[in-house]
């Protein structure tokens, strides 16, 4: 849909395949976290993760 609809530019196609190996090794190895961990630490973590980037974008909203 995006490629088709001229939503991306063809400088980025390359970006692809390796993004869809990101995402696939991403869940993998979340899947792996959340057998480790309780569902509750899993939650705060993410929601850390989350505030961190949050901070990194008004960081660079400020400079």
């Amino acid at each position: 849909v995006y490629l088709s609809s001229d939503f991306m530019d063809e400088k980025y196609f390359y970006f692809i395949p390796m993004l869809f190996v990101i995402a696939i090794l991403g869940s993998f190895i979340g899947r792996k976290i959340v057998d480790k961990i309780s569902q509750d630490k899993f939650r705060k973590l993410v929601l850390f993760a989350i505030f961190l980037i949050s901070l990194k974008f008004i960081w660079d909203y400020l400079g």
